[in-house]
């Protein structure tokens, strides 16, 4: 290792990530930090606990899997909520090494780590809480307690599968009555501000089906 990495601690490299994460902006939207930057807050904290004192040059693949078998302790931890910590944890260590932060060879032995495979965790479930799609009929039922407009909100998230804050978002400027060309159906099309939560995939959402 270089000087750098040499007198780098585990601890001292999360700190590093965190404030470049704040100072670019990554990680936000409409100017909010998104889950995946509380996530990495998260990891700091656990990590460090466990880790933070190492020298980064001193991290290992065992190191890494034996916190992985801590947070297997916590019952309340799903297969991939420790999946996900693992590999935010080793998003920060390539952050690192395309850094200098890091070594290469520190980061090809902490790389090869594999994920926890269904199975390899006996009953523990896949989710904190089992999840199904509601009805039209159960929202209506709910909708029949509320104000006009908080039912209207939750019509129009049924039908068109509408996250919270893009049903709250919904303005006539936002609304194009002008269908896509392939579209038989004439829908108007609802472009989020912002494009929603997939638009640093390059998707951006679009709604409003006739029923809406």
């Amino acid at each position: 290792p270089n000087a750098v990495q040499a007198a780098l601690s585990v601890r001292d490299l999360f700190a590093a990530f965190r404030e470049y994460v704040v100072a670019t902006g990554r990680y936000e939207k409409n100017g909010e930090p998104t889950s995946q930057r509380a996530m990495f807050g998260v990891i700091e904290r656990q990590l460090g606990a466990f880790a933070g004192h190492l020298p980064v040059r001193k991290m290992t693949e065992a190191i890494l899997v034996s916190w992985r078998d801590q947070l297997e302790r916590d019952p309340k931890l799903t297969r991939r909520g420790i999946n996900r910590k693992i590999q935010a944890a080793l998003q920060v260590f390539k952050w690192g090494r395309t850094r200098g932060l890091v070594s290469k060879l520190v980061w090809a032995d902490l790389s090869v780590i594999e994920p926890l495979k269904r199975g390899e965790v006996g009953d523990r479930p896949e989710r904190g809480r089992p999840r199904r799609g509601v009805t039209l009929e159960e929202v209506e039922l709910v909708a029949a307690h509320c104000a006009p407009q908080i039912a209207a909100i939750l019509r129009i998230q049924a039908i068109c599968g509408m996250r919270p804050s893009e049903a709250l978002s919904l303005r006539w400027s936002n609304i194009s009555k002008t269908p896509l060309p392939d579209d038989p159906l004439g829908c108007w099309v609802y472009t989020v501000p912002g494009g929603g939560k997939t638009h640093h995939h390059g998707h951006t959402a679009r709604y409003l089906p006739p029923p809406a």
